[in-house]
């Protein structure tokens, strides 16, 4: 029988708890917005339905544990174990919307991020639900005639890197700063080492995936034998690197003296995103989900309304 949903993205708590996204077939064929959850929460699974494209996940440790979906339009869907609630980033005319969308979320320090289109990054600390911009000296202008995005942030309390369409930004001491870099690529994923930054890239739609490392100031192209894949996500787990490609593969990145990448991961396993609590790491597939717990890879059980009405 065909498949009826897709996972697409997920999110795991602290105490191993799924937060599961996921579209269903028929409907995004029809290019119908929507989104079909799939929560689990003290093994106990439940499934919901937003009417709204669905960009990113995360989760964060109140209130138990708090999960937020990320709306490609600026809404945002809040759960937790007491219930759901929403928010929205407004911001008069230049803000999030489906036509300005924004494209990731990522917790870093006591803050949630979110970045999009013309450079916008907005922010909000973890116990309120005021967003505040955080893009001074890199927004795009509503006048200026330019698709320039940003794909992804990541970074520190004191530095952040946020990449995306042919450039790469610094955020420190309150300022944003352009990094020069060596490709002209359109740049998909960041992950901020404790010395350097690993950032996923390529050239066109068509074109072979490039993966780079910025250390001390300098860029080094990061040999491998896997021109065929584009990562799309790049995930830090216990002093550990590991990406997932468009095309499904799941990999490991070896720093060295010659850093390069491996491939790793079940046999015929089929990945779209990348998550992980200090316990396990987890990959999520089509209708699959895997966990790593540094040594082997096992299958987590999920609900049978994963893959059936």
């Amino acid at each position: 029988m065909a498949d009826i949903f897709h996972l697409t993205f997920g999110t795991v708590s602290a105490n191993g708890d799924l937060s599961l996204a996921g579209v269903v077939l028929e409907l995004e064929d029809r290019d119908v917005p929507h989104t079909i959850l799939w929560e689990q929460r003290n093994q106990n699974w439940q499934r919901l339905q937003w009417k709204n494209r669905s960009y990113a996940v995360t989760t964060y440790p109140r209130d138990g544990h708090t999960t937020v979906y990320m709306g490609w339009d600026g809404r945002l869907k809040i759960r937790t174990a007491a219930g759901a609630s929403r928010e929205e980033i407004v911001d008069a005319d230049d803000g999030p919307s489906s036509l300005r969308t924004l494209h990731a979320i990522r917790v870093i320090g006591e803050y949630l991020y979110v970045v999009g289109m013309r450079r916008m990054v907005y922010r909000r600390k973890l116990d309120d639900t005021v967003w505040q911009r955080c893009d001074a000296g890199m927004r795009i202008g509503m006048s200026e005639l330019t698709t320039t995005a940003l794909n992804d942030i990541d970074g520190r309390d004191d530095e952040l890197i946020a990449a995306g369409s042919e450039e790469v930004w610094r955020w420190r001491n309150g300022h944003w700063q352009q990094i020069a870099t060596p490709a002209a690529a359109r740049w998909h994923s960041v992950c901020v080492l404790d010395d350097a930054v690993l950032i996923s890239g390529n050239y066109s739609a068509y074109s072979q995936g490039q993966l780079w490392l910025w250390e001390q100031e300098q860029w080094h192209q990061v040999a491998h034998t896997f021109g065929e894949q584009r990562w799309r996500r790049i995930e830090r787990w216990r002093d550990r690197v590991f990406l997932v490609a468009e095309q499904g593969g799941l990999f490991e990145f070896e720093r060295g003296p010659q850093p390069t990448v491996r491939k790793v991961g079940p046999t015929d396993f089929r990945a779209s995103w990348l998550t992980s609590n200090a316990d396990a790491l987890y990959a999520i597939g089509d209708t699959t989900v895997v966990k790593f717990d540094g040594t082997t890879w096992h299958d987590v059980p999920l609900p049978p309304s994963v893959t059936t009405m």
